[in-house]
């Protein structure tokens, strides 16, 4: 299955899962592309409140960008949430600003959250100068093994 969408709003591009627990399996969401003046957060997909499952999912191409407040995650976004990925890919993802704010955790940001993670990759994502961590993990729990994380060189 695809989630491609055109550009616009806050939050979730391409898929945003609050207080749900699905189970998403064989699965790409790319080129989703999130434009605002305040604060975006997840151009591929956001997790607010949920416990989702993600097995063999690929997140590429998805942009954030915003241009007086702080954008997070433009492959995933995951706040207050736990998640459980399995041969998940976060690839080519970038995040962008303008004059103030943050750019934080251009493939995957988390923020208060549990994020179990068995062979993820992490790789070509691209933050703004503030910030070119292709993740964060902020306040957040983490249980990871067999990973990748690579940041893209601009």
């Amino acid at each position: 299955m695809l989630f491609r969408s055109g550009g616009g709003g806050y939050d979730g591009g391409g898929l945003a899962i609050t207080d749900a627990g699905p189970t998403l399996t064989d699965l790409v969401v790319s080129d989703n592309h999130l434009y605002n003046a305040y604060a975006v957060t997840g151009g591929g997909i956001l997790v607010d409140g949920g416990t989702p499952t993600l097995v063999r999912v690929e997140l590429r191409e998805n942009t954030v960008e915003g241009a007086l407040e702080s954008v997070y995650g433009a492959g995933m976004y995951v706040v207050d949430s736990t998640v459980w990925l399995t041969d998940v890919r976060i690839v080519a993802n970038e995040t962008s600003h303008g004059s103030d704010g943050d750019t934080l955790g251009a493939g995957l940001s988390a923020s208060s959250s549990t994020v179990y993670a068995r062979r993820l990759e992490v790789i070509g994502n691209l933050g703004s100068w503030r910030d070119r961590k292709s993740t964060r993990l902020n306040s957040s729990h983490q249980i990871i093994s067999y990973a990748v994380f690579c940041l893209k060189k601009k």
